[in-house]
C-alpha cells in the first residue's frame, strides 16, 4: 500500500497508530514519491528515520543512503559507514566514504578507511580527513594476496625515502625490501691546504638527487629531506708530522655540522663523519680541510652525503 507524501496524510497516519494503551513504538511507513525514497519511521521516537531506501535499491538504516553509483550499498548511522557489494567477486566495508563515479567523502573531517575483498584477494586502505562530497583519494596500506604473499607498500616517491616493504614470502619467511640508496658522492685533489680551507669538489662520482654544487663545493639537502649522514676523507701527499684536520662546514658560516667529529691527524690524512643528524630541505655543507704547514690534497679524497629519511 502507498500514500502520497502531503502534511495532512502524514498527520492522518500518525493519528491512525495513535493509542494510549500501547506500550510497544508504532512505525509509519512513508513513501516520498518525488525523492524516490521509502522510508519506516519511528512515531514513538519523534518519527525518526529508522530505515531508508532509494530507488537504485540502497538501503539506510537510520540514514538517508548516500549517491551510490555502483553496486548495492547498507550504510548505517552515518553516511559513508557502509557495506558494499559492486559484483559476485568484490565486496566493500568503508568508513567515511562512497562512491559516486569516485571515492567521495561522506564526512567533513575526518580521516576515512575502506576494506575491500576481491578475488581472494584482501585490501586495505586510507584516505586523509577532507570536506563532504569532496573527493577522496584513497591509498593501500595493505594487501593480502590470494597467493598467500602479505605486501605493506609504504610510501615512495623521488623526494622522500621509502617507508619498509614489508611481505611474507613464498617460503613463509617475512623480508622486508626498501627503496634503492639515495645520496652524492664527490672527489677533491690536487689542492694546496693551509689552514681550514673550503675543499675544491672536482668531480661527482654519483648524485641520485642533485645534491652536490661542485662551484660552490656544497652538499645541499633535498625537498623532503629530514635526516642525513656525512662522511668523508682528506688524503695529502705529504706523509710528515704536518697536523691535519677536517670538517662539514654548515651554512654560509661553516658551523661545525651537528655531531660531527673534528678530526686531527700525524701525517697521511683524516677521516670525518657524522651520526644521523637532523635537517631541512636547503640546508648545506661544505667540507674543510686544515694542514698546519701548507700540504696537497691527493685524488684519494672523497666526500658523502647519505639520505636517511
Amino acid at each position: 500500500m502507498t500514500w502520497p507524501v502531503t502534511p495532512a496524510t502524514k498527520a492522518n497516519l500518525d493519528a491512525a497508530t495513535d493509542d494510549p494503551s500501547q506500550a510497544r513504538a508504532e512505525l509509519v511507513a512513508l513513501i516520498d514519491s518525488f525523492n524516490n525514497l521509502v522510508s519506516l519511521l519511528s512515531k514513538s521516537g519523534g518519527n525518526d528515520k529508522v530505515l531508508v531506501t532509494n530507488a537504485s535499491g540502497n538501503l539506510g538504516l537510520s540514514v538517508n543512503p548516500s549517491a551510490w553509483s555502483i553496486g548495492k550499498a547498507i550504510e548505517l548511522g552515518y553516511s559513508g559507514n557502509a557495506l558494499l557489494s559492486t559484483s559476485a567477486a568484490e565486496v566493500f566495508m568503508t568508513q567515511g566514504m562512497y562512491y559516486d563515479n569516485t571515492w567521495k567523502y561522506g564526512v567533513t573531517g575526518s580521516a576515512c578507511a575502506l576494506y575491500k575483498q576481491g578475488a581472494g584477494e584482501h585490501v586495505w586502505r586510507t584516505a586523509p580527513s577532507g570536506t563532504t562530497g569532496n573527493t577522496a583519494t584513497p591509498t593501500d596500506l595493505m594487501i593480502l594476496k590470494a597467493t598467500g604473499n602479505l605486501l605493506v607498500p609504504g610510501i615512495y616517491s623521488t623526494t622522500t625515502t621509502s617507508k619498509p616493504n614489508v611481505f611474507v614470502d613464498t617460503d613463509g619467511t617475512l623480508k622486508r625490501s626498501t627503496a634503492a640508496f639515495r645520496g652524492a658522492l664527490a672527489t677533491a685533489g690536487g689542492q694546496t691546504v693551509t689552514t681550514m680551507a673550503t675543499v675544491d669538489l672536482t668531480t661527482t662520482v654519483y648524485d641520485t638527487d642533485s645534491i652536490v654544487n661542485l662551484t660552490n663545493n656544497t652538499f645541499t639537502v633535498p625537498a623532503g629531506v629530514t635526516k642525513v649522514r656525512l662522511s668523508g676523507s682528506c688524503q695529502f701527499n705529504t706523509n710528515t708530522t704536518y697536523t691535519h684536520a677536517a670538517y662539514f662546514g654548515k651554512g654560509a658560516s661553516f658551523t661545525p655540522s651537528v655531531g660531527a667529529r673534528q678530526s686531527f691527524g700525524i701525517g697521511g690524512g683524516v677521516d670525518m663523519h657524522t651520526g644521523i643528524i637532523s635537517v631541512s630541505a636547503g640546508d648545506y655543507f661544505t667540507p674543510r680541510c686544515n694542514s698546519s704547514t701548507s700540504d696537497i690534497l691527493n685524488s684519494d679524497s672523497w666526500f658523502q652525503m647519505e639520505i636517511i629519511e
